[in-house]
């Protein structure tokens, strides 16, 4: 009985410590995205957050949810162009196809 206990005891202590480097490493994989800062632009007439790259370019995101709306925010981004007009003018108009915020 002592001993069926010690297994059952050392199953689970592994799949909790096994199982948080796991997620861990899964949320922190950002091979293949692009870093960028969200800009609050909205001072300017039809803009409102964009997108900052590193080169200094502007994305203006048509698909930006709110959690991500916050002024200087870090994120890691995939995008497809978009072929919409906008008002702003400041950014190039994207689809963002994925989005990663590492503070999480």
């Amino acid at each position: 009985m002592i001993l069926n206990f010690a297994i059952r005891a050392t199953l689970i202590i592994g799949f909790v410590f096994g199982g948080c480097k796991n997620q861990k490493d899964a949320t922190t994989d950002y091979s293949g995205l692009i870093k960028a800062t969200v800009v609050d632009m909205s001072e300017l007439d039809g803009c409102n957050h964009l997108l900052k790259l590193e080169d200094g370019t502007f994305l203006e995101p048509m698909n930006l949810e709110n959690e991500f709306k916050k002024n200087g925010m870090v994120l890691y981004i995939s995008y497809k162009p978009s072929k919409a007009n906008s008002v702003c003018m400041k950014g190039k108009l994207v689809e963002l196809s994925t989005v990663k915020n590492p503070i999480k």
